[in-house]
């Protein structure tokens, strides 16, 4: 895959990313300057500080077995249901989100729940 093809596979997977605090410019999509390099550590900080639960909303957690977790939470006024496999950060030893994941809004969450039955029933025919 040529380097114009996988920009533009990455700026497709952003737009249509609904979870935007996962996005963090790389040097070669923005350009290698000082300010960008300088800001790079500050939105990590803000990061392992949400992670850590220190935010003012409460966030409801349940583990999914593995590295995988479902939780809601508010995201800039809004309620979401976040789906999400987790990694332990090298560095600091810290558990974070990774990057496989899905972030649903409440009315995709029970478009889901709606047709949980007829979900269940492809399930075991086809499992």
């Amino acid at each position: 895959m040529s380097k114009a093809n996988k920009r533009k596979t990455l700026v497709r997977d952003i737009a249509n990313s609904d979870d935007e605090d996962d996005f963090e410019p790389t040097n070669d999509a923005v350009g290698d300057t000082e300010t960008n390099v300088e800001d790079k550590p500050a939105k990590k900080k803000a990061k392992s500080e949400t992670a850590k639960g220190n935010g003012d909303d409460e966030e409801f957690s349940i583990d999914l077995g593995g590295k995988k977790r479902l939780s809601v939470q508010k995201f800039k006024s809004m309620t979401l249901v976040n789906i999400r496999e987790y990694y332990v950060d090298k560095k600091d030893g810290v558990e974070k989100p990774g990057k496989k994941g899905i972030t649903l809004s409440p009315e995709a969450w029970n478009v889901i729940k709606y047709n949980l039955a007829e979900i269940d029933a492809a399930i075991k025919k086809l499992g």
